[in-house]
């Protein structure tokens, strides 16, 4: 047996030696690619402040999914999504209401560049392929589709080297954050000024970090007491 044993690892050696020698042929050659070599190839979106921490590649990324799950979900979407339309990438939401313009602002998100979509529930798919098809960025509730549905919207994505992020749980999601822990500063024994208000951030692979959520400046000369 230890002869044995000792042959299949020459063997197994010389075929590991070999395969990484023409693995390296292949990779000389015009066209040829390592998924290593697509990721470098595809430029993050930006994002600012502490959002860097919590994103794989430290921005938003492109030809890939994103979801956010948690009740705050959407305002982390804006949070993301606001350097890169300062820096006039295109982006829609979509049957996520109307929001309010004043809150778009609060985020930094330029207007100029943010379009937001209704449409009625059963054409909701035709309209994200649309989006998928024209903006840089896409934000969208889940919609009702099928696997083959998904997998399509999937390629498609990478095909189109966009960011679309869905906030709720989405099978194909290639990056993953929940929102927890909403905590206002500024309350002290029940009562107070508010002088902030923050969420929990968290992506299993990248840890968790604690970002500020605007609005807070808004409210921060009322006193509030809980009872």
């Amino acid at each position: 047996m230890p002869a044995n044993l000792a042959y299949f690892e020459h063997v197994f050696d010389n075929v590991c030696v070999s395969a990484l020698r023409d693995f390296d042929k292949l990779r000389s050659l015009p066209g040829v690619r390592t998924a290593g070599d697509l990721a470098a190839a595809r430029p993050v979106f930006p994002v600012s402040g502490a959002l860097p921490s919590v994103l794989s590649r430290g921005g938003l990324r492109r030809g890939d999914i994103t979801q956010i799950v948690g009740t705050h979900g959407f305002s982390v979407a804006l949070a993301v999504v606001s350097k890169a339309t300062q820096e006039r990438h295109w982006c829609a939401s979509l049957g996520v209401g109307v929001p309010a313009v004043a809150a778009l602002g609060d985020f930094d998100v330029a207007l100029d560049h943010f379009v937001n979509v209704a449409v009625e529930p059963g054409d909701r798919v035709q309209a994200l392929s649309i989006l998928i098809d024209t903006f840089a960025i896409v934000i969208t509730q889940p919609v009702q589709m099928s696997p083959g549905q998904r997998s399509r919207l999937h390629s498609k994505v990478r095909e189109k080297n966009m960011s679309l992020i869905v906030l709720r749980d989405f099978p194909h999601a290639g990056e993953k954050l929940t929102v927890s822990e909403p905590r206002w500063e500024g309350l002290d024994h029940g009562s107070g000024h508010l002088s902030g208000y923050s969420v929990r951030v968290t992506n299993p692979a990248m840890g968790s970090t604690r970002i500020e959520l605007p609005g807070a400046e808004q409210v921060s000369s009322q006193v509030i007491r809980l009872v």
